[in-house]
């Protein structure tokens, strides 16, 4: 069956300058930094050999993990060829774990059952066990696998969903680009608190806070977004309430992530709009979103 044209990947929202997604909070393990310390005569056991492997894996991953947003970060484009076959691209991206997920070029082919649900999807996800080598002993291969899978649940834990399959009479129909982009965390969110001191403690500086809560029913994918009005104050007085528009920082509470962008900043409100990188919970519990205003 032919494939459809699969749409553009929906954007995320690029953040103001000054707005970052708040960090996970992995737990550090005590021996996250330890290192082998080599000397003449050392006996290299298998044992030290892995631990050194480890301080590698292990920071670089908690970097990612703290640095980026999980998503995509080239390729893993997938097609349909022929039939029930899939293709995907050569990529890489990061998990929400901060394991650098790979996909060499040519490795990537799945096929989808003439059972499958309509829609189902199609993710990939860093190996939770060793991949042998043919031929290779002492090689394992740490590529990502690929998942056709009937719901968003059914993908194993931490994958990074590529695509979205139509299908019909057993056969597919179309293919939609699910591939969220990886964004970065950047500048480091310590709360609103401590993340302008030096503007906040201004002679003269005006500043506002408080805590809104944003709808979630909207959220039911990645990519998705919602967007709502926040006035500074819940009871205006005549004028403005800054006489100019202000700087606007805000700070999403929880540990999912959330893009966020600011717009139409006037003296008396702002438009917050919040767009989901993962999977939102299916909880329907409001966001709790803090944010702080001054000039």
């Amino acid at each position: 069956m032919n494939q459809t044209s699969p749409p553009s990947p929906q954007a995320i929202t690029v953040q103001p300058a000054g707005v970052s997604v708040p960090p996970p909070t992995p737990v550090i393990a005590a021996n996250v930094a330890y290192s082998v310390v080599y000397t003449d005569g050392t006996f290299l056991t298998s044992a030290l050999m892995n631990e050194a492997q480890s301080y590698l894996v292990n920071w670089m991953q908690l970097q990612n993990q703290l640095l980026y947003t999980p998503g995509v970060l080239n390729g893993m484009v997938v097609s349909n060829p022929s039939g029930n076959s899939l293709a995907v691209s050569g990529g890489a991206g990061f998990d929400d774990l901060g394991h650098f997920v790979v996909l060499p070029d040519n490795s990537g082919a799945a096929t989808v059952p003439t059972t499958a649900a309509n829609p189902c999807y199609v993710g990939i996800s860093f190996p939770t066990t060793a991949q042998p080598v043919s031929g290779q002993t002492n090689v394992q291969n740490m590529a990502g696998v690929l998942t056709v899978a009937d719901t968003l649940g059914g993908l194993p834990a931490h994958s990074l969903l590529l695509a979205e399959i139509a299908m019909a009479n057993g056969g597919i129909t179309g293919v939609t680009d699910q591939r969220m982009p990886v964004t970065s965390r950047l500048p480091a969110n310590l709360g609103a608190a401590a993340v302008m001191p030096q503007a906040l403690r201004a002679e003269g500086a005006r500043t506002m806070q408080g805590r809104v809560m944003v709808p979630s029913g909207a959220l039911r994918r990645q990519g998705d977004s919602v967007a709502v009005t926040v006035p500074y104050s819940a009871h205006r007085a005549p004028g403005p309430t800054f006489p100019e528009p202000p700087r606007v920082m805000v700070t999403v509470q929880g540990t999912l992530p959330y893009a966020t962008a600011i717009s139409d900043i006037s003296g008396n409100e702002f438009t917050l709009t919040l767009t989901a990188v993962l999977a939102p919970l299916p909880d329907g519990a409001p966001i709790a979103v803090e944010w702080i205003a001054y000039v």
